[in-house]
């Protein structure tokens, strides 16, 4: 029950990052998983046979691999959709490329680390798709108006998460595992 206990007080995963990429998407994704205080990242540039090894060694639990020129996908598939609002012109959905952004990870991990570390990907790719979005947006309207619309600043948060604890009295302490089993040994010493 200790690992328990231990898994809920936050223990850091530890990911192998190989950012092939070397261009916004890669350098953005790092820093957002650095953020989030979960992980402790490794660069490393190395092949995938080579990572698999690693992680089935369990030198690391987990991979993130990041494909060479994700970042200039993202702004092609981007680039119709914003020359069609000016031009009125449809963008043709077929010629939209993908960018797979390979996880790997050992079999023993849990799947809430797995799926963490997939909603933060998610999230920050989210967030870099819309920079790039209006970066050629501000692009596009330079170029019509002659105005230079300038999109460097990142726009503040709109939305913030705060966590609390459900505590009845304030500063209340998270209990350890034994403090956390003392009601069930109670009731086992009853019987015996």
């Amino acid at each position: 029950q200790d690992t328990t206990i231990q898994s809920l007080k936050g223990t850091k995963i530890n990911i192998l990052y190989s950012d092939y990429d070397q261009d916004i998407l890669g350098e953005t994704l790092r820093t957002g998983l650095e953020k989030s205080d979960l992980f402790n990242i490794t660069d490393t540039i190395t092949d995938l046979t080579s990572l698999k090894q690693i992680v089935a060694n369990e030198d690391f639990r987990i991979a993130v691999i990041i494909p060479e020129h994700s970042t200039n996908i993202i702004r092609k598939n981007i680039e119709p959709f914003i020359s069609g609002l000016f031009t009125g012109e449809i963008a043709e959905t077929d010629s939209i490329q993908s960018s797979e952004i390979i996880i790997l990870s050992d079999p023993t991990t849990k799947e809430n680390f797995r799926n963490s570390i997939k909603l933060a990907l998610e999230t920050y790719t989210a967030k870099i798709e819309t920079q790039i979005l209006l970066k050629l947006l501000a692009e596009n309207l330079e170029s019509m108006t002659g105005v230079q619309a300038d999109f460097t600043d990142q726009p503040s948060e709109a939305v913030v998460f705060t966590e609390l604890f459900a505590f009845e009295k304030e500063n209340e302490i998270t209990p350890n595992s034994t403090q956390h089993n003392v009601p069930a040994w109670t009731m086992f010493a009853m019987f015996f």
